[in-house]
């Protein structure tokens, strides 16, 4: 059945159901894996159909947000550990058994959350028709303008898991290009109509959305200009 396969909801349900499941070590694993078929599904689009190849994009922005939850309650679980062991430290746990949990996985979001937003594919489609920066294709204006707008819907949706998650450990710096894109585009926008003379809010456009769901995250200076 190939890529298909992963559009039947049995399997998506098994999928997000063996992410929540998963041993902390295969998490970064997962997400390396996931973000191959993402990228691999967009350099190919033209080899699916549009529904198809959208879904399928859908699928692994599902998982790229599954498994960082899973993070993050990873990382709870781990501190919690921390702490008992520390409490019990004195009375019950040498040394080497206590640097044993210290070591463990309270910090895998550190790794997991750049690993995520750094990749290439996430980075340079956002808003990438808004800003006149599409990265190579082969598509038909219309179909690339279709893969664009819902590559922003689900990088947004997991903009908005991420952030939340970056700013808890002040790095929110991990993803300054996709605040600088909003920046730019809405600028662009609002510099566009005002030289046409409209006085009207651009209600749908993307990069409103994306500054409306996430400007408590962007820097104060970005937030000056628009």
């Amino acid at each position: 059945k190939g890529a298909a396969s992963l559009l039947e909801e049995g399997v998506q349900e098994k999928l997000n159901e063996a992410v929540l499941h998963s041993q902390p070590q295969k998490l970064l694993l997962a997400s390396k894996h996931v973000l191959l078929y993402l990228k691999t599904t967009v350099e190919n689009f033209s080899s699916f159909s549009s529904n198809s190849g959208l879904s399928l994009l859908t699928v692994f922005v599902n998982l790229l947000k599954n498994i960082l939850l899973k993070g993050k309650d990873t990382e709870l679980c781990s501190q919690l550990e921390k702490e008992n062991a520390q409490t019990k430290s004195d009375l019950f746990m040498d040394m080497e058994s206590l640097t044993a949990v210290e070591t463990s996985y309270d910090k895998i979001l550190d790794i997991l959350l750049p690993l995520v937003f750094k990749h290439p594919t996430l980075e340079n489609w956002f808003l990438a028709v808004e800003q006149h920066s599409l990265p190579y294709h082969n598509l038909s204006p219309l179909t690339v303008k279709h893969l664009s707008d819902h590559l922003n819907n689900c990088i947004l949706e997991l903009l908005k898991v991420g952030c939340p998650l970056l700013q808890a450990r002040k790095q929110l710096h991990v993803i300054s290009k996709y605040f600088e894109a909003i920046t730019k585009t809405v600028l662009k926008e609002l510099h566009t109509r005002r030289r046409g003379g409209s006085k009207t809010y651009f209600t749908g456009s993307k990069q409103l959305e994306a500054l409306q769901d996430l400007y408590i995250y962007m820097d104060s200076q970005q937030l000056k200009e628009v």
